[in-house]
């Protein structure tokens, strides 16, 4: 169920052209808005899913899986692009 994911998240992406900090958006139907601020400010727009238990995402600016890790206090959402390239990381915000 992607209500999970619902809620804010914050963290940085790993672009090409240098890291940027972002606040993550995502609704309880998976879709979300990023913004960031790098070397430029971006928005990205994008949709989470789910399926045989496995997250993906595709979004204005590329495509990928992502995870969920918890240890107790803290969630982290791990982006992975479809190049095998780490994305984004996100914590959430409590």
């Amino acid at each position: 169920d992607l209500k999970i994911l619902e809620g804010t998240w914050y963290g940085e992406a790993y672009l090409s052209t240098g890291n940027a900090s972002v606040i993550l958006y995502v609704k309880g139907d998976g879709s979300y808005k990023a913004y960031g601020r790098g070397s430029g400010s971006f928005m990205v727009v994008g949709q989470i899913t789910l399926a045989d238990r496995k997250l993906s995402f595709s979004s204005s600016r590329s495509i990928g899986t992502l995870t969920l890790h918890t240890d107790g206090k803290k969630e982290t959402l791990r982006f992975w692009r479809a190049d095998g390239q780490q994305g984004s990381e996100f914590e959430r915000v409590k």
